[in-house]
């Protein structure tokens, strides 16, 4: 389980919105349009995280 603090400066429960937003957030500080993928743990965790919201 995740808590986050929330606007009232209360901890709740992360909703799994909550966790997909943060997690797009990191995403796009390590990863910026037109930079090369030579790594391919990166390249893996890059498709992973552009993926995962699209339903299967």
């Amino acid at each position: 389980m995740l808590f986050i603090r929330g606007s009232n400066n209360r901890y709740r429960v992360a909703a799994e919105d909550d966790v997909i937003f943060e997690a797009l957030q990191i995403y796009n500080r390590y990863f910026s349009r037109g930079e090369a993928l030579t790594d391919p743990d990166k390249a893996k965790d890059c498709i992973k995280v552009k993926l995962a919201p699209l339903e299967h």
